[in-house]
């Protein structure tokens, strides 16, 4: 999964966020042959998750809430429309 060597990356930097220099020396960008960011690693992420992603609030109207599930889900409809 392309976005499994993205996410073992931020993990390192996560781990060293206090030590600069073992953060520099240690990292390397996943080196991957294609990677789409919007279904490699946006639309994985959404995947069934059902998290609160965008919450809208409006003096005139009520408030609206998407998942993560829901704008993946939205956003390859449009995608696929053009």
């Amino acid at each position: 999964m392309p976005n499994q060597a993205f996410l073992e990356a931020r993990a390192l930097l996560q781990k060293h966020r206090d030590d600069y220099q073992a953060a520099y020396a240690q990292f390397r960008w996943p080196k991957l042959e294609k990677f789409n960011w919007a279904l490699d690693w946006f639309d994985e992420f959404a995947k069934n998750n059902q998290k609160p992603a965008l919450h809208l609030v409006s003096e005139t109207a009520p408030p609206v809430i998407r998942s993560y599930a829901q704008m993946s889900e939205s956003s390859s409809r449009v995608a696929n429309a053009f």
